[in-house]
């Protein structure tokens, strides 16, 4: 009995031990699954920091975009940058010396036909012994001439209006020139040279005012100079409605649009042009609403080149052809980019081998349906394990890729938009040198003079003759 006694008192004992090692063993657990619990915590946080500063940093192991490799135009390149885009132009190397070629016809300055005024320079004394030499006669030795300008003040013109009674009793009265309004106003010529200084050459009130001032002895303000600006614009409006209906209807038109601060507020400025014709206006979109303020049917007759704005392709064009500039600067940045790949390099050099057969090639002689068979094969190649902008550009291109090399099949077809971006360039100089518009007739102003003034530099016109024509009406 006593041993049965002393086996169930080692038994509890021992059970007792147990379950205080148990009760042990689970808070012990119960701390390291807390603790295991916190660090995959921590763990995770220190994976999403390490992800957030990998992408940071790969910001900074992109190379830079440039005007070589993207759409930043050159005037917002730092001096290091220009001096690199120098040495990677995307031109290819012609082989000659720079400078005139053998042939080229120099440019120098050239003595008009007509002399105004003659000066004779005839010495009074004999530098060796001092004698007079009024009585000697004289010899021509030399010859020279000066191109200068006269002394420059402003013309006043006083206009009398006469009336003649007529023997039946009415009176005739004469009338001025549609110039001449009012008591005292400024002429045609005066009106066109601020027209000139501030669509042109792009000069702001106040330092078109100064110019105004000390060239021509002609004071006016600033005020005065808006109310000519608005004068001229609704003097130039038949002459611009009619650059948008000749524009219509033309065979090849590109277009182009950059952003200009107008009121405060980001707008856009909206370039349609042609070899001899340019039409820009400004809106507050960036969208078909506002290709379709001005061009409600679209442009039925005409081949647009343009770049990859998707505006463009809402448009009613007769078709499209993409402007291969752009791409070749993508490309130039996605192989700078990524440069173990090969599908950006093969496809740039493509488009470059297309471009340079359709200007040394009579245009009948390329195979354009091999490179099209060319450009489908790298359409169809599997970029999916490459960067996720070079699948961005497939992709863009899968869906243009009728757009991309219509220049090999009509040859009346360029294979850039770079003449929209030399018609929008003055845009942006005005934007440089202004700052902005602080009214949107002042935009507007701006808008008409230009295109009226660079049409007619397109059709070998004095852009300054071409306004003062226009403010004598």
């Amino acid at each position: 009995m006593e041993n049965s006694l002393t086996n169930i008192s080692d038994l509890n004992a021992l059970l007792l031990e147990l379950t205080g090692k148990v009760d042990l063993l689970q808070k012990r657990s119960s701390f390291q699954e807390q603790e295991n619990h916190q660090l995959r915590w921590k763990n995770h946080q220190q994976d999403l920091r390490i992800r957030e500063l990998e992408e940071e940093l790969s910001k900074y192991k992109k190379p830079k975009k440039n005007s070589a490799n993207s759409h930043i135009p050159p005037s917002q390149e730092p001096i290091a940058t220009k001096e690199l885009r120098r040495t990677q132009s995307l031109r290819v190397p012609s082989g000659l010396k720079p400078g005139g070629q053998s042939g080229h016809c120099g440019h120098h300055l050239v003595l008009p036909e007509h002399i105004d005024r003659e000066e004779i320079h005839s010495p009074d004394c004999c530098p060796g012994c001092g004698k007079s030499l009024s009585g000697f006669a004289e010899e021509l030795v030399e010859e020279r001439y000066q191109i200068d300008l006269p002394e420059i003040r402003a013309e006043v013109i006083r206009h009398k209006i006469m009336a003649r009674r007529c023997s039946c009793g009415c009176l005739a009265r004469g009338s001025a020139p549609a110039s001449v309004q009012g008591y005292l106003s400024y002429g045609p010529r005066i009106c066109a040279t601020v027209g000139y200084l501030n669509t042109i050459q792009d000069l702001p009130y106040k330092r078109n005012v100064e110019l105004m001032k000390e060239l021509f002895r002609v004071p006016m303000s600033e005020g005065v100079v808006y109310n000519i600006l608005q004068r001229l614009q609704g003097a130039c409006r038949k002459t611009y409605e009619s650059i948008r209906d000749r524009l219509i209807a033309s065979s090849v038109v590109g277009a182009d649009e950059t952003g200009m601060h107008i009121s405060g507020a980001l707008q856009w400025f909206w370039t349609f042009q042609t070899k001899n014709l340019t039409y820009i206006y400004s809106h507050t979109s960036r969208g078909k609403e506002a290709i379709d303020t001005h061009f409600p049917e679209g442009l039925p007759s005409s081949w647009l080149i343009t770049d990859r704005h998707a505006s463009y392709f809402n448009l009613y064009v007769k078709g499209h052809q993409i402007c291969l500039a752009h791409l070749l600067r993508e490309l130039t940045w996605l192989n700078e980019m990524a440069p173990h790949q090969k599908w950006s390099g093969k496809m740039k050099t493509l488009l470059q081998e297309a471009i340079h057969k359709r200007k040394t090639l009579p245009w009948k002689k390329i195979d354009g349906e091999k490179l099209m068979r060319r450009f489908n094969d790298l359409l169809s190649e599997k970029v999916d394990h490459l960067h996720e902008d070079i699948q961005r550009l497939q992709t863009s291109l899968i869906r243009h890729r009728e757009h991309v090399l219509n220049f090999l099949f009509q040859d009346f077809l360029p294979s850039d938009n770079n003449a929209s971006e030399r018609s929008i360039r003055p845009i942006k100089v005005k934007q440089k040198v202004s700052g902005c518009f602080r009214t949107d007739k002042g935009a507007t102003a701006f808008a008409v003079l230009h295109s009226v003034t660079d049409t007619a530099r397109k059709n070998n016109r004095s852009p300054w003759m071409e306004l003062c024509k226009i403010a004598s009406l």
